[in-house]
């Protein structure tokens, strides 16, 4: 079974080691990951440097929407598909209810240092359409993206996903920035 990536890794680059050998290695494409790291990519690369290895977008490692029968209703019974992957590699998910025609989709942090608090908010939307799914009219469908920037969330609480109000530091102005510093 496939080891499914959750977050990305770091390597330290080789003598003979190209951006085309380590992205083999690592099964991401060679244009992700000479973008990740900001490198030409057919250049050279410097021994004893160091590669973000970001997780490889994988129509494997992208779940489906699921939800699990015997669960109570709470957005834990809900599994995120992946639509993406942000500049270090961490998976943009998106949590879809519902199944009608008209989408309504809310995107919560767009970066994660002053809009952390839209990524909370956009977990306490999920977490009452699956308590209450009667909400959600028959014709349409709800799609949640907690957070844009999944990046700015990690600088902003120490790691990706959940997190609490306790959890966010002090200062977020390093949160207002994807992994590429943009």
């Amino acid at each position: 079974m496939k080891t499914v990536c959750s977050q990305a890794r770091e390597y330290l680059v080789a003598a003979g080691d190209t951006i085309e050998r380590v992205a083999q290695r690592f099964e991401v494409p060679t244009g992700q990951l000479a973008a990740v790291n900001r490198v030409d990519p057919v250049g050279p690369l410097s021994e004893g440097s160091r590669l973000v290895i970001p997780c490889a977008p994988s129509v494997a490692s992208a779940p489906t929407l699921a939800v699990i029968a015997e669960a109570t209703p709470n957005s834990s019974a809900i599994v995120p598909q992946t639509i993406g992957f942000s500049a270090l590699g961490l998976p943009l998910e998106v949590y879809r209810l519902g199944n009608g025609s008209a989408r309504i989709v809310f995107v919560g942090g767009i970066h994660g240092g002053y809009e952390w608090n839209t990524v909370l908010l956009a977990y306490s939307v999920l977490d009452y359409l699956t308590a209450n799914p009667a909400s959600i009219p028959p014709n349409t469908t709800v799609e949640i993206v907690p957070a844009a920037n999944p990046d700015g969330v990690v600088e902003v609480v120490g790691h990706p996903g959940r997190f609490s109000v306790a959890e966010v530091a002090a200062d977020t102005r390093p949160g207002r920035f994807n992994g590429n510093g943009v």
